[in-house]
């Protein structure tokens, strides 16, 4: 923190003097001052962003150092949740979830961890599929609060894609603290 903070420091005083200002006293100084020379006014506005790049390259490292914690959304973020008018994905669904976190100090959510919850609760089965791969569907209950199906033709090829409504995003939502436990032992 030391060495951002005189990163700092140092663009303050550089950004005074390329400005035409004492940075100890912030009297403006004379004309005739050599930092008020055009070419040197441009050097140090250089070394200002230089200074401004390495403070932000410091400032993503001690992003890094501080833990992160544990994914959670507080109530009232989550009513700003955007329900979707139509069937979404699970990925669509969790990334929106994480839209409303600060993704820089805190794990996200996790997709397998909104799934594996619903397999518990019964909403999805795990079928294995003829190349012994498993698949997610939902069940009869999963069905009834709005998880369906839907045939999809992407780059690969066709595939049938889980998508959830907006009874079903609710629903997710309604149950997000039981899903964050799952996320959160993982």
């Amino acid at each position: 923190m030391n060495d951002l903070n005189t990163l700092r420091r140092a663009k303050l005083y550089i950004d005074k003097l390329a400005g035409g200002i004492n940075p100890l006293d912030d009297l403006p100084l004379p004309e005739s001052d050599i930092v008020n020379n055009v070419r040197i006014s441009r050097c140090l506005l250089y070394v200002s962003n230089v200074l401004a790049d390495d403070i932000k390259q410091e400032e993503r490292k001690m992003r890094k150092l501080i833990k992160e914690t544990p994914f959670d959304l507080p109530v009232e973020n989550r009513g700003l949740f955007e329900f979707s008018n139509y069937s979404i994905s699970v990925t669509e669904l969790v990334k929106r979830i994480n839209n409303l976190i600060d993704r820089e100090t805190m794990s996200p959510l996790k997709l397998a961890s909104v799934t594996s919850w619903l397999v518990n609760t019964g909403m999805l089965r795990v079928e294995q599929k003829s190349d012994n791969s498993t698949v997610k569907r939902p069940t009869e209950h999963g069905v009834a609060i709005g998880i369906s199906v839907e045939e999809r033709v992407g780059v690969r090829g066709n595939y049938t894609a889980v998508i959830y409504n907006k009874n079903a995003q609710r629903f997710i939502l309604d149950n997000l603290d039981a899903i964050i436990e799952i996320n959160n032992k993982k």
